[in-house]
């Protein structure tokens, strides 16, 4: 996986991989070199899947998202 750290943030740091794709990553005070890589490797660039059948026609598809608390019943 080939990468360039763009610009170091507060929040962490904004990557650009060789495919185009980019991401801003954390980055932890007890971090290693190995343990950013690891984090990183979770937002590189994935191998296209096939979308599931509903997807195929989900322009202007709308919905809800209901949160609750852990222990609440909805």
């Amino acid at each position: 996986m080939k990468y360039k750290i763009r610009e170091i943030t507060p929040a962490g740091a904004i990557v650009d991989f060789a495919d185009g794709a980019w991401a801003e990553v954390p980055i932890l005070k007890t971090d290693t070199r190995a343990d950013f890589e690891t984090r990183l490797s979770e937002f590189a660039s994935k191998e296209p899947v096939e979308n599931p059948a509903w997807a195929l026609s989900a322009k202007g598809l709308e919905g809800e998202i209901v949160t609750k608390k852990q222990d609440e019943v909805i």
